[in-house]
């Protein structure tokens, strides 16, 4: 069995280990297939919003102008930044499905949100 030590104690562990035993750091920081789709469904989202934001003209029947839009696209990124903070976390998936789900009452998106800064420390 080969050992490493942990960036952040510097005590001896194990290769196989994923998460320190002794401070709870996390070492293998990989980031998941959901949360690179979740990534780039961000970005293509907010930057139709922020290119419609330039413009005020109607679109399709003339019902709804682009600046509409816009902020509709703006508001959904707001819904979903607490999942957007918590993409380097351990927790990442669970953050982001308790928002998907949870996220329209004001306590399940505060809660997400507070999951989502808190720190990945092993209790």
């Amino acid at each position: 069995m080969s050992f490493k030590n942990c960036p952040k104690c510097n005590r001896r562990i194990s290769n196989t280990e994923k998460i320190c035993s002794y401070c709870g750091e996390i070492l293998d920081k990989k980031i998941s297939l959901l949360t690179w789709f979740f990534i780039i469904f961000i970005v293509v989202v907010l930057t139709f919003g922020i290119i419609s934001l330039e413009y005020d003209v109607p679109i399709f029947d003339g019902s709804i102008p682009v600046r509409g839009i816009g902020i509709i696209v703006l508001l959904i990124v707001l819904y979903f930044l607490p999942a957007i903070v918590a993409i380097n976390k351990k927790h990442a998936d669970a953050i982001c499905v308790l928002n998907i789900f949870l996220g329209w009452t004001f306590v399940g998106w505060v809660g997400a949100l507070v999951w989502a800064v808190a720190d990945d420390k092993k209790y």
